[in-house]
């Protein structure tokens, strides 16, 4: 049914130049802004009130 695949043999698989960087993250510098008590955080299930979406059905 597949048919099995052979990787590239010229592939330096495992063996990189520790030079280049896998990945480079970019996060957005946030601000903290208005948060919920403890007991409605925990009822809502999210500390933050812009994260609140309830699921209306």
């Amino acid at each position: 049914m597949y048919q099995k695949q052979f990787a590239n043999p010229d592939c330096l698989y495992g063996k990189m130049d520790p030079q280049f960087q896998l990945a480079r993250a970019y996060v957005p510098f946030q601000v903290l802004g208005d948060v919920y008590g403890p007991a409605e955080a925990l009822c809502k299930g999210t500390l933050f009130p812009k994260l609140y979406m309830p699921y209306h059905f």
